[in-house]
């Protein structure tokens, strides 16, 4: 899980952004507004076993709060990093160690954000088809085409 702090301007050095879950509260901002449906996530690609999955997520219009996201399997919380952007930008990633789905749950002063909880699909790499892959993530809905290597 993680958890950290952001601002529309973000005038807090970059080490200070990430906290504890007993540092942080809806309320640390009190009198400040903020919109948690203005965070905006990025497609969620199919990821394979071992392969770093990656998206984005905006939250620089949302105004001031606390940013989390957790990801788990099997109701596990997988290890997460999260690489700051710059103004409210962050690339999330994580390298899942199952094929199966894992669940994105990203919340902004405890507010899902829209489209909460994601679902990372996750295959074992057995299909190395392109064609078979493509015409999967078209039957599933999902508008991201990767490559299998």
């Amino acid at each position: 899980m993680v958890i950290f702090s952001c601002a529309t301007c973000l005038t807090q050095p970059l080490n200070s952004l990430f906290r504890n879950r007993s540092q942080s509260s809806p309320n640390s901002h009190p009198g400040k507004s903020y919109d948690a449906s203005k965070v905006l996530v990025s497609s969620i690609p199919w990821g394979t076993i071992g392969k770093a999955v990656e998206f984005t997520v905006d939250a620089s219009k949302a105004g001031e709060g606390n940013l989390e996201i957790t990801i788990s399997a099997r109701g596990r919380n997988i290890p997460t990093q999260v690489h700051p952007q710059g103004s409210a930008r962050f690339v999330v990633g994580f390298v899942p160690l199952e094929g199966i789905d894992h669940i994105i749950n990203i919340t902004f002063n405890k507010e899902h954000v829209p489209g909460a909880p994601f679902t990372a699909k996750i295959h074992t790499g057995k299909y190395k088809n392109t064609c078979y892959s493509h015409v999967h993530h078209i039957m599933n809905g999902h508008s991201t085409i990767k490559n299998v290597a």
